[in-house]
């Protein structure tokens, strides 16, 4: 499954595009590029290319401030370019927030740099940013055409250890033509273990689907997205989850509500069950959320901390509403459970908890296991088993899922009701679909 790779250009602090690099040519389409990010996140974006426009033309890092907000706030990963041309401006991309950076004409012009900094740091620190006319490599903003040959400049760094490329065909982007999807076919039958990014000319959700069944690994776009020609559900409504669940897992940590807009926007262009879930803390949020679109709320700190906000929150709106979500981690055979997102232990044992929530009114358990939890060995299902069978109301195991015979588990075996999951789906390490197919023929009943 194609990686999917929203873009942010950035220039004077703001989101815009250009066309074909040229700055006259600018377009602003948001005036906060953070929240733009929050909403690729919501959306179940984990990556981010982002690129500093002023840097590119000041060759030196500009909106450095931009990136380390988005990098302070969401848990996106973020490339950054545009910019980096000196070792002082490698370190401020980092400390801004950057896991990786993408490097292009300094490739070209001075490739001992671009040598020492992967000695120092790392290839997989680096993205080779290929921009190309005429098969040939162009360099500062794209105002000069180089005299290096795609293939050979990406073979010598791919000889370096850089594996990930972003190739960019020059006369396509910010056109909404289409990709070149036979230049990206090329450079993978020369290059068939690459991690190439495709770039430029997406112009719809087809361009996508065609890029994946050539077989292309990942892809950037932002025009389109912004123009309105994909919509950012549209990359997870069409894999076939049943159900969707947005968490702000940093809300009652900071001590803020829940986005209402982002809530709206994201409830207007789905079809599946929405579950809102962080900040959370009365009534009113509940109703707040529920107005914006929301079919369930999942509480969890607030309700640790008050537990009759669960007695109120059925009786007000119904069981069916309330999902309360359970952190929990074992020590020593113990589970214990934990607030704020993971950080603050209670001394709650997970099992009474769970009950208690169960008999105050609540509609499900949403369980993560802190211990299972991003390390994808499986699901904590001797814990899922002891608690789907103590409780009445359905089940949700979360936390650990890394193949599909983690689902099968967890369903068979720790007798789960539901599953979620999010970087496998995210990151098309495993196709909604595929696994859906797999599972009804292991046993397991799921909607097709």
């Amino acid at each position: 499954m194609i990686e999917i790779i929203p873009a942010i250009d950035i220039i004077d602090g703001k989101c815009v595009r250009l066309t074909q690099g040229d700055y006259e040519q600018k377009k602003v389409y948001r005036e906060d590029p953070l929240e733009v990010a929050k909403e690729f996140e919501a959306n179940g974006i984990k990556r981010l290319h982002t690129v500093d426009l002023d840097g590119a033309r000041s060759k030196h890092i500009v909106n450095a401030r931009t990136i380390e907000r988005i990098a302070s706030h969401t848990n996106l990963t973020i490339d950054f370019g545009g910019g980096i041309k000196t070792d002082e401006d490698l370190k401020i991309a980092f400390e801004a927030g950057a896991s990786m950076v993408t490097i292009g004409s300094l490739a070209v012009t001075h490739p001992e740099t671009l040598y020492f900094w992967i000695e120092k740091y790392g290839a997989e620190h680096f993205i080779l940013g290929a921009d190309v006319k005429h098969g040939l490599i162009s360099i500062n903003g794209w105002k000069e055409e180089g005299n290096e040959s795609l293939f050979p400049f990406i073979e010598k760094y791919q000889q370096k250890g850089i594996n990930q490329v972003l190739c960019t065909d020059i006369a396509r982007d910010g056109m909404l033509q289409g990709p070149s999807i036979e230049l990206y076919k090329d450079v993978m039958k020369h290059f068939p273990t690459l991690h190439l990014i495709a770039s430029g000319g997406v112009s719809g959700i087809e361009d996508i689907r065609q890029l994946n069944e050539a077989g292309i690994p990942a892809v950037v776009f932002g025009k389109a997205i912004y123009e309105g020609k994909i919509k950012l559900e549209e990359l997870n409504s069409e894999q076939g989850a049943d159900e969707l669940v947005y968490l702000d897992i940093t809300a009652s940590h900071e001590g803020r509500k829940t986005f209402t807009e982002l809530v709206q926007r994201i409830a207007c262009e789905i079809n599946i069950p929405f579950t809102v879930g962080g900040g959370i803390n009365e009534l009113s949020d509940v109703d707040r959320l529920l107005n914006a679109g929301a079919d369930k709320v999942s509480v969890n700190s607030a309700a640790l901390r008050r537990p009759e906000l669960i007695d109120e929150i059925a009786i007000h709106f119904g069981s069916q509403v309330c999902v309360v979500a359970i952190d929990a981690k074992e020590t020593d055979g113990k589970w214990e459970c934990y607030l704020n997102g993971g950080r603050v232990p209670t001394g709650i044992d997970l099992f009474e908890w769970a009950k208690e929530a169960n008999e105050r009114g609540a509609g499900e358990i949403l369980f993560t296991s802190m211990n299972h939890d991003g390390v994808k060995n499986g699901y904590a299902n001797e814990a899922l088993r002891k608690l789907a069978d103590t409780l009445t109301i359905p089940v949700i195991a979360s936390g650990g899922a890394g193949k599909k015979e983690h689902f099968r588990d967890t369903f068979l075996e720790g007798h789960s009701d539901a599953a979620l999951a999010a970087s496998v789906f995210h990151f098309g390490e495993i196709p909604i679909p595929e696994l859906k197919k797999w599972l009804l023929e292991e046993g397991v009943n799921v909607r097709m």
